[in-house]
């Protein structure tokens, strides 16, 4: 596990740190959110929210330093880990 990501929401306080056994991280930002609906009803704007999806790098199977790290087979199954921490900012 290695560390991948801080977040921080002055907000709400609230820091969101990321961990992961995956080399890469995509990062969404709701670019083209208008006025979607979601949870309870709740309607979603432009950057209403974040994703961070811990992963391969895309192209990580052109990559000759790191191109069996992403080759999956039924001796070798994917398997994944990631830690989300949400953490106030009185304990930061």
């Amino acid at each position: 596990m290695q560390f991948a990501a801080t977040a921080y929401s002055a907000k709400s306080g609230l820091f969101l740190r990321v961990y992961a056994d995956q080399s890469g991280l995509q990062f969404y930002s709701g670019n083209f959110l208008k006025n979607v609906t979601g949870r309870n009803g709740q309607t979603y704007q432009q950057y209403a929210g974040l994703c961070l999806e811990t992963q391969h790098y895309p192209d990580q199977i052109n990559m000759d330093t790191y191109k069996k790290q992403c080759i999956y087979t039924p001796q070798r199954p994917y398997k994944h880990k990631v830690i989300f921490q949400l953490i106030s900012n009185e304990n930061s």
